[in-house]
């Protein structure tokens, strides 16, 4: 888990990145937006980007 400040330059690089990526369709993207939340989206994505790896019970 990585925490960094978002800066305004991050965020127009971010966005200028965004056009020129493209992604597998097989990924899961949640984009945080509750402050403090951080912990819960990482295990979100762990557990969504990885459904080979993980036994669900019933």
């Amino acid at each position: 888990m990585l925490l960094f400040p978002l800066t305004q330059q991050h965020e127009s690089f971010r966005q200028q990145q965004a056009g020129k990526v493209s992604g597998g369709t097989g990924l899961y993207f949640l984009k945080q937006t509750v402050v403090n939340s951080c912990g819960t989206v990482a295990l979100l994505h762990a557990v969504a980007n990885n459904p080979t790896h993980i036994e669900y019970g019933e």
